[in-house]
């Protein structure tokens, strides 16, 4: 039986280590598709059930319509490259964390149980010697010097991590302007139906007048025909404008991370200011979005990044200091050991020749630096592209807003002169016509302009890198000497 004891162990140690292994060991075709024409078969273990309901995101129930703020809430809470962003920054900040381990020793511990059998040949007599051997053993190492190339491994991962912290930053901000913009643009869509509702109306009512005139025979059937053509235009119009509403709104949950078929209710649109006041002008805005824009930050610190990994490169042709040290214990039949053996190595370890690998490591490295150098470049020409887009669009947006109010009132006005003068007989069914449609545009063009007016300074905010939000956890930072 003890013949067996060893290869009998050997196989359920390996029926316990390799418990994972199925039939694609011996045919991997099986679990592909089996044909470049036909669809692959999943079987169970693939086959991933739809999330229930109940484990999607929700928002608060109640009376109270959404306000801006808090449906930007929901959409940081839910916000799935938000999420991804803060997974990456915690990745590079373990990764600084590994880097700052080599400044530590390194202690290993190892626990050995031999058995083996030798044939020993004695007076033309060969017989089995059985021998076990056990004991612990403990290793310790530690790099003495290396000229710095662990300290700029590290500055460099930190500079990563930084990257990492900025680019977050830069994605949460992403997600504030994303949403105030499908707030206002949802509102905004909201608004151009109720106008739309109410050019109908007053199609409605001058349809009434020309049908009362035919009948009372001082219109034609002309004038009749007319207002209902504008009135099924209108109402067409105010169809199509219903699925734009849903459409918008749909976004807009999609963007907080709630489900389109979610209902919620939103406050109205806000009156728009009539004036505008630019406290900053346009090189004071450039001027502190240098100093706080997370992306622009974020290319800084990648190239800070870069320029410690061609130094952690360089510094890989210098010699490393490293002390070595091994003891421990073997115990053989008997109750017999070694007492203690140990071991201690001081090496000087410094490279000669490595087949051209560490000059193409900091040919690399540089070739990376020049990079991120063009990143950072561009960053910044985005920058100064995006403030003066943005400061410019608001000045415009103030400007069309309050042509856009004058535009309405005097539309308004004219609409109400031209039904007062239809009905006195002193002018056209077109004259009509034609005031209801300025009336409709200049609706349209007010709700536009309201619209673009919080929009561009929701951009303008965003541009600058200005948006914030309160940490209600504070972080307290450690900065490396």
């Amino acid at each position: 039986m003890k013949k067996y004891s060893i290869p009998l162990s050997i196989s359920c140690l390996w029926m316990l280590s390799g418990c994972y292994v199925n039939h694609a060991l011996v045919d991997p075709w099986s679990v592909a598709p089996l044909s470049s024409s036909g669809y692959w078969t999943p079987p169970k273990a693939a086959q991933k059930q739809a999330a229930p309901l109940s484990d999607l995101p929700e928002v608060p129930e109640g009376p109270t319509p959404l306000s801006l703020a808090e449906a930007i809430d929901i959409g940081l809470k839910n916000n799935a490259q938000t999420k991804l962003t803060w997974a990456e920054a915690r990745t590079a900040a373990a990764q600084y964390a590994q880097t700052q381990s080599a400044a530590l020793p390194t202690l290993d511990g190892q626990y050995t149980l031999t058995r083996f059998r030798e044939f020993v040949t004695f007076n033309n007599r060969t017989e089995a010697f059985f021998q076990t051997q056990w004991g612990p053993q403990v290793s310790l190492s530690y790099v003495i010097f290396d000229f710095g190339q662990r300290r700029a491994t590290s500055e460099a991962a930190r500079m990563a991590l930084y990257f990492s912290d900025w680019t977050h930053n830069r994605a949460i901000q992403t997600a504030i302007n994303t949403i105030t913009n499908d707030y206002y643009g949802y509102l905004y869509q909201v608004q151009l139906l109720e106008a739309l509702e109410a050019d109908v109306e007053n199609a409605q009512v001058t349809l009434d007048d020309a049908n009362a005139g035919l009948n009372s025979g001082v219109k034609t059937i002309s004038d009749t025909l007319l207002a209902t053509t504008q009135l099924l235009q209108k109402q067409t119009q105010l169809a199509a404008q219903h699925q734009n509403v849903k459409n918008a709104y749909a976004q807009l949950l999609t963007d907080m991370g709630v489900p389109a078929n979610t209902e919620v209710a939103l406050q109205e649109l806000p009156e728009a200011a009539s004036e505008l006041d630019m406290r900053q002008d346009l090189n004071a805005l450039l001027s502190e979005a240098l100093q706080q824009r997370s992306d622009l930050l974020a290319a800084e610190a990648n190239v800070r990044s870069k320029q410690e990994s061609i130094r952690a490169a360089r510094r890989k042709f210098l010699p490393t200091l490293e002390y070595n040290f091994n003891i421990g214990r073997t115990n053989f039949n008997g109750g017999f050991n070694d007492n203690y053996n140990f071991q201690g190595t001081l090496a000087l370890t410094f490279p000669i020749f490595s087949g051209f690998n560490l000059d193409n490591k900091v040919r690399a490295a540089e070739a990376q630096k020049e990079a991120a150098e063009a990143q950072l470049l561009q960053t910044q020409l985005t920058v100064i592209e995006n403030i003066t887009t943005a400061h410019y669009n608001v000045k415009i947006a103030a400007e069309t807003l309050q042509l856009a109010i004058s535009y309405l009132k005097a539309a308004e006005e004219q609409s109400r002169v031209a039904i007062s003068q239809y009905k006195a007989g002193t002018n056209t069914i077109l004259d009509v016509v034609t005031a209801q449609t300025s009336v409709a545009d200049a609706r349209a063009q007010k709700a536009q302009a309201v619209q673009q007016w919080f929009s561009s300074l929701a951009n303008l905010t965003y541009a600058v890198g200005a948006m914030k939000i309160s940490n209600q956890n504070k972080q307290e930072t450690y900065d490396q000497p």
